[in-house]
């Protein structure tokens, strides 16, 4: 008797494992989420480059302090100028060797905004990085989202396939008993045995799509190398998926919305950046005001061979004369730059406006959709009875029973896919509009 009650349980849910011991697996859409945030490669490498920026920042802001550094230079000439006195006496000037060293302190006093303007642009661009990576967010939990629907939608139909077996094997058994009593025939029989292979090839196939989907999946939650194929897993509803993504099907996509889209604000930092850093460029043409100051160890004193003290302070003054155009070039490189960035926004703002239009459009018509399909399961299902009633009494043929079998379990896979298109759409609607 147990061992019956377990040959039903593995028929009518044929995801549970059959040994003993093992515990099914459950894959819900949240933590599947919460995983595919936490493993994303894309994710870690974003925010790499995030802090890579910050790190830009800092070294660009040292650039407004005054920088000190030890400088040293040694020298060897070969002739030193000597003063001839009257008498023949001489007095050299100097030494053959000659060095100096000590601390150096340079600061850039005015420079026309080139460094200001340089670090406002790195700003912009984190602000770039950081709307890059919150569209990264939407796109991998919209990746999530839909391998985690496909992986629904199989086990749904390999659900519905497994009663159509159930179905077709105990109307082949009842052939074979009434062929046993006279009242069929081979051919029924041999049509009956057809519809049960046919459907465990659907099963098979059904199989091997959900152990490919399955992969899929924890591939984008970080768990490849763990997966089994002969994993048993049981997910979350339909119901369920679709009550936690409906809220998105009843709003509409607002302008104020639209210009916080990741998007949009990505590619307008993008242009502020580039825009700044052509005022930094062309601000290299101008005057740039630095003062300095040396302490150091000098040998040697002119005439006196020994090594002094010596302290300077001062302003320098330096702007380039011919340069070939470099800082022209630069700044219209930026400039143009900036133009590219807002053409791919506006381009971009066109593109979520219409990918809005289309999965709402689509998302009205499946939705109107979902009544039709419950009438058409309903009465699928109530004629495949009835024509089978009706065979056994020999008012209809074998291969009716068969036409209503394939058209109450097409009914069914049609109903169920009409549900995934809805979360698929749903998914792609929220894809366009959540806060990440």
């Amino acid at each position: 008797m147990k061992h019956a009650i377990l040959i039903l349980t593995m028929i009518a849910f044929p995801f549970v494992r059959a040994a003993e011991g093992d515990a099914l697996t459950q894959l819900s859409l949240g933590e599947i989420e919460i995983q595919a945030l936490e493993n994303s490669y894309s994710k870690k490498a974003l925010n790499a480059e995030y802090d890579s920026v910050k790190n830009k920042i800092d070294s660009q802001n040292s650039l407004r302090y005054p920088k000190i550094t030890l400088e040293g230079n040694y020298k060897y000439i070969s002739e030193v100028p000597t003063l001839n006195f009257p008498g023949g006496a001489k007095t050299a000037f100097g030494d053959n060797t000659n060095y100096s060293i000590g601390p150096v302190m340079n600061w850039t006093l005015w420079d026309f905004g080139s460094i200001k303007n340089s670090i406002k642009g790195s700003e912009s661009l984190l602000k770039s990085k950081e709307a890059e990576k919150s569209f990264s967010n939407r796109q991998i939990l919209l990746n999530a989202r839909l391998a985690y629907f496909r992986v629904q939608l199989r086990i749904e139909q390999q659900k519905m396939v497994t009663d159509s077996l159930k179905l077709a094997e105990s109307q082949h058994r009842d052939i074979q008993n009434r062929l046993s009593a006279g009242l069929s025939n081979r051919i029924d029989l041999l049509s009956a045995h057809k519809e049960v292979l046919n459907l465990k090839i659907q099963s098979r196939q059904i199989q091997s799509d959900l152990s490919t989907d399955l992969r899929d999946l924890y591939a984008l939650i970080g768990k490849n190398d763990s997966f089994d194929p002969k994993l048993q897993v049981k997910v979350d509803p339909l119901e369920s998926s679709l009550y936690s993504l409906s809220k998105y099907g009843t709003t509409g996509l607002e302008q104020e919305n639209l210009n916080q889209h990741p998007l949009i604000k990505m590619y307008t930092a993008n242009a502020e950046a580039s825009r700044l850093s052509a005022e930094s460029f062309k601000a290299n043409k101008l005057p740039k005001l630095a003062l300095f100051a040396k302490s150091s160890i000098d040998y040697p004193n002119g005439p006196i061979l020994e090594n002094i003290h010596q302290n300077a302070i001062g302003l320098t003054l330096s702007m380039p004369l011919f340069e070939s155009s470099k800082s022209s070039n630069e700044a219209l490189e930026k400039q143009n730059l900036a133009i590219a960035s807002e053409n791919r926004r506006e381009e971009a703002r066109t593109n979520l406006v219409r990918d809005w239009q289309k999965a709402n459009d689509q998302l009205q018509g499946l939705k109107e959709k979902v009544l039709i399909f419950k009438t058409s399961v309903d009465e699928s299902a109530e004629r495949a009875k009835l024509v089978y009633s009706s065979y056994r009494v020999g008012r209809s043929s074998f291969l009716e029973v068969q036409s209503a079998n394939l058209h109450a379990l097409e009914a069914k896979v049609q109903s169920t896919t009409n549900n995934v298109q809805i979360l698929i759409q749903l998914a792609y609607l929220a894809s366009i509009a959540e806060e990440q």
